[in-house]
């Protein structure tokens, strides 16, 4: 590639200099970088171009790490605090960890590298003034362990076990002003798909997701009725103690 060769070329911008790898006397006194000859008045000099892009380099990540050999990702909670569409999300499951210790197994389930899961995160623009998430309805985000879904894989009919407790389900929705299909999950459009972390996936979604109202229902009447049958079987007991 001629970066040992100290041969001067054109650079961007009409500025001429030459690339180095490693420290020499003889190419710009030990300097490893570019060296920089500066605006160049005579753009007739016959000089060739150098054509070099970030790829020409190649890293190794550490453990719990991934990459493709130029940049390096960690884990699902690592992705969810570098991306800065996804802070209001990020702070949400952060709060959570601060109040209870269910919200700091969710913190730790997100950050381990055991298995991996499938997490679909809501962008900022989706939050409202008002939107407020429970644990649970976080929970509902994330999929249960050993579950990695990719782009490939999330297709119309695909049912998706959750950390809430809660089946999220994937359907399509055609635009009939531009004739375009998208995928839905729980009816919320997704966005974005496959984002890589060391320990699963991340499809972005246009907004939160929420425990459905009889889900909730359906717990709070079974919660009923089971302390009416406590009761009941209580007061018959003092019933007949009396008699």
């Amino acid at each position: 590639m001629g970066f040992h060769l100290c041969i001067v070329g054109w650079l961007f911008n009409r500025t001429a200099g030459y690339p180095t790898v490693y420290p020499s006397q003889n190419c710009g006194t030990h300097h490893v970088g570019i060296v920089n000859y500066g605006y160049r008045n005579n753009v007739s000099e016959k000089w060739d171009a150098y054509c070099y892009q970030i790829q020409d380099v190649q890293c190794n990540c550490r453990d719990g790490y991934i990459g493709d050999g130029y940049s390096c990702t960690g884990s699902l909670l690592d992705v969810l605090a570098q991306q800065a569409n996804f802070s209001v999300f990020y702070s949400i499951i952060l709060d959570c960890a601060n109040t209870t210790q269910e919200g700091v197994d969710f913190l730790n389930f997100l950050s381990e590298d055991i298995a991996y899961k499938t997490l679909f995160v809501p962008l900022n623009s989706g939050f409202g003034d008002n939107t407020s998430l429970s644990l649970k309805d976080v929970k509902l985000h994330a999929s249960l362990r050993n579950v990695i879904l990719s782009s490939f894989n999330l297709t119309a009919g695909t049912i998706i076990p959750s950390q809430a407790g809660y089946n999220l389900s994937i359907a399509e929705s055609l635009s009939h002003t531009f004739f375009i299909v998208s995928e839905l999950i729980n009816n919320t459009v997704i966005v974005e798909w496959d984002i890589l972390a060391s320990n699963g996936i991340i499809h972005a979604i246009q907004s939160p997701l929420k425990v459905p109202p009889q889900y909730n229902q359906v717990s709070y009447q079974f919660l009923f009725l089971r302390n009416k049958k406590i009761f009941c079987i209580l007061s018959l007991f003092y019933e007949l103690r009396s008699e």
